[in-house]
């Protein structure tokens, strides 16, 4: 569970799994499979995001809203090399492009990058469940 601050202008959320540091834009360091949010890329919603180390993939994965606690959901199914993404409960969005390789060694990660100095907030991690 995560907690949007009462102001998303100027942020970059990262929600996830990494094998590096999350990026202070928009790109990305390692293999990653996670939420992102970025409003200096206009984000206007929160994004899936797939980055295989080379290419990286992005689609809508619902919407965004200020001091609103989200459940956010990857399930990853590595038979058929994709990731599901559902936030509250809702309907999974199935993403497979630039999926990383299984054998990438990823972890959690969760992050608040703030694009300008004025910003206040980031989101708030609430808690966190691994499944395999």
């Amino acid at each position: 569970y995560i907690r949007t601050p009462a102001n998303n202008s100027d942020q970059n959320f990262w929600i996830g799994i990494s094998a590096a540091a999350l990026p202070n834009g928009s790109s990305l360091g390692g293999k990653y499979v996670g939420f992102r949010f970025n409003s200096l890329l206009l984000d206007t919603e929160w994004k899936a995001v797939l980055y295989n180390g080379t290419s990286q993939s992005v689609t809508s994965a619902g919407a965004i809203a200020v001091s609103t606690v989200y459940k956010m959901r990857i399930q990853i199914d590595s038979n058929n090399a994709r990731a599901l993404f559902s936030i509250n409960d809702a309907a999974a969005t199935v993403f497979s492009t630039n999926f990383p390789a299984i054998t990438s060694e990823l972890g959690i990660a969760c992050g608040t990058v703030m694009s300008a100095s004025s910003s206040k907030g980031g989101i708030s991690f609430a808690s966190c469940e691994v499944r395999w």
